[in-house]
């Protein structure tokens, strides 16, 4: 389900390839305490390095920046109400990918933090203070990205740093079963 929504990043973003950007999926960078921060999608581009997390999700999603946990409501059908599921806020989940790629990467490297809602779902209180983080929808990724380009005028990274971050963080998109499946428990 959840590499689906990751396929759609990339589709949608597959021409910044184009522009000197390298992408990688599904990496398990290492925390401190000996276990991993999975990373959906990661483009790395002389723009800087965009994070995204992918939530493949329906129904109706509620949350703020400052909430700990958010709420898909589907509805159940007619006279059978609705059920409510929380997940962990993907605005701290990124955040906390942020930090642990800056562990491999180094905190010089601009970081842009998207999370990426499913086009099936309807994000109907979401609330969000902070200019460094973005939530959109799937359909508009493609305008928000191509935005973003035009908006960061200059390079900040050369094409020799692009390809010496993407070689740095290859080896976490080729862990072993053993790894994800020690992420997953």
């Amino acid at each position: 389900m959840g590499e689906y929504g990751e396929y759609l990043v990339y589709k949608n973003l597959k021409k910044f390839e184009r522009k000197g950007g390298k992408f990688l999926f599904n990496l398990y960078i290492p925390k401190p305490n000996g276990q991993t921060s999975e990373v959906d999608v990661l483009l790395v581009s002389p723009k800087g390095v965009f994070v995204f997390e992918s939530k493949n999700y329906r129904g109706w999603i509620f949350g703020n920046q400052q909430q700990k946990s958010w709420t898909q409501v589907l509805p159940l059908g007619t006279g059978h109400g609705s059920q409510k599921t929380g997940f962990y806020n993907p605005i701290w989940q990124n955040a906390g990918h942020i930090t642990h790629l800056e562990g491999v990467v180094g905190k010089g490297v601009p970081m842009y933090s998207v999370v990426v809602f499913s086009d099936e779902c309807t994000l109907k209180d979401v609330t969000i203070t902070s200019d460094d983080v973005s939530v959109l929808y799937q359909s508009n990724l493609k305008s928000f990205m191509s935005e973003v380009y035009a908006d960061l005028e200059l390079d900040t990274l050369s094409q020799e740093d692009v390809d010496n971050i993407y070689n740095r963080l290859y080896p976490y998109s080729q862990v072993s079963s053993k790894v994800k499946e020690q992420h997953i428990s």
